[in-house]
């Protein structure tokens, strides 16, 4: 049913984004360790950019 697909959608964008969470906090947590971190990652996030959008990138 719509419904049904509708909530998979839901759950599935849920997952991405509790994911991307995850590597951003692991990913902030090792810049502290390892300088060569992209920067670029860490200022993103500084200025407030939506997670998500940067893992897409971040492989």
């Amino acid at each position: 049913s719509a419904l049904k697909s509708q909530a998979t959608i839901l759950a599935n964008n849920q997952l991405v984004h509790e994911t991307a969470m995850k590597k951003l906090t692991e990913t902030i947590a090792a810049s502290k360790v390892h300088p060569n971190v992209p920067s670029s990652v860490l200022q993103r996030y500084k200025e407030g950019e939506d997670p998500d959008s940067f893992f897409t990138n971040f492989e």
